[in-house]
């Protein structure tokens, strides 16, 4: 990703930015933050023109400060791809309210936000995901919801310890959760797709819904997921092109 001047986000609470455009399809664009927490107080929604909703408001701390790096990704990347300057609000599923000619997705941890964003024009569905990678206390207790035993010999074949694939699938399927999700308007859970192929040298793996989730989507529909992983992170993303 190319760093790119943040003098419009600057404050000691964002650090640096950085955007891309998906080489595989110029139409997608990503736009990273890096925040601190500590650096965090509720002044700063006023001091960025965020508007920080009701149930944002009664959050702890930490809530607060991932939502408002997300929101700063979000409304940053809009100007800087787009030229659109307005906040992106919060449906009541907690779901992103986007303008009407964007299609978006957010995603953050804990000093880290995500924006993946295209033209409604040009793109069917979008869905980012971006994770801490695991503890082998967290692969422990969510790895049963996770992790299914075809995709975990899938994963170990193509030299993934049980750390990586964890990490990697539950992302994976978030994003598709992401992507799916403004279609099926339902929520479904990490069971609902498998991950059937890995290419850990083109960084791409193949989900194939395992249910019918509408009548758009059905049991047996693929989807690519791509993603980049390092020692500390993972970040996955799937869109689909409007034909």
């Amino acid at each position: 990703m190319l760093e790119v001047p943040c003098s419009v986000l600057q404050s000691r609470f964002i650090s640096r930015v950085f955007f891309q455009k998906m080489s595989n399809n110029k139409n997608v664009s990503m736009l990273k933050v890096q925040y601190n927490a500590v650096y965090y107080s509720d002044d700063l929604y006023d001091h960025f023109n965020i508007v920080m909703p009701d149930t944002i408001r009664r959050s702890k701390t930490k809530r607060k400060a991932e939502f408002l790096a997300g929101r700063l990704s979000a409304s940053y990347h809009l100007f800087k791809r787009f030229g659109i300057n307005e906040s992106v609000g919060i449906h009541e599923d907690r779901s992103p309210i986007w303008p009407l000619e964007i299609l978006g997705s957010i995603s953050h941890t804990n000093d880290k936000a995500i924006c993946l964003l295209s033209a409604v024009k040009d793109s069917t569905l979008l869905g980012v995901d971006i994770e801490n990678i695991m503890s082998i206390e967290t692969v422990n207790d969510i790895k049963g919801l996770v992790v299914f035993s075809e995709e975990e010999k899938e994963f170990i074949s193509s030299g993934f310890n049980l750390i990586e694939l964890t990490s990697l699938l539950f992302s994976a399927k978030e994003s598709l959760f992401k992507a799916l999700y403004p279609k099926v308007k339902s929520f479904f859970d990490f069971s609902s797709a498998n991950a059937i192929r890995v290419n850990s040298i083109d960084k791409i793996i193949t989900l194939e819904l395992t249910v019918d989730l509408c009548s758009e989507y059905i049991k047996g529909d693929l989807f690519i997921c791509h993603y980049s992983m390092n020692s500390r992170h993972v970040i996955t993303y799937i869109y689909e092109e409007k034909l």
